[in-house]
């Protein structure tokens, strides 16, 4: 995954005031594995894209857009 994507992730999360831990129960995984994600230091799969983007209520797609 492009490392963009874990910023615009981040970015987003936070303008939502949305947890590490509300995104980790959405994502069934612990806050932990979750921040690791968020960092890049661990790769995001496309079904968890998924899971993200509908918690951040958005498409997939706008992880991708410039």
């Amino acid at each position: 995954m492009n490392k963009i994507i874990h910023l615009k992730i981040r970015e987003l999360r936070l303008k939502q005031k949305k947890t590490i831990t509300f995104m980790a129960d959405k994502l069934y995984m612990t806050p932990a594995g979750y921040s690791l994600k968020e960092a890049g230091k661990r790769k995001i799969t496309t079904d968890e894209l998924e899971k993200i983007a509908s918690a951040l209520d958005v498409t997939p797609k706008y992880f991708y857009e410039e």
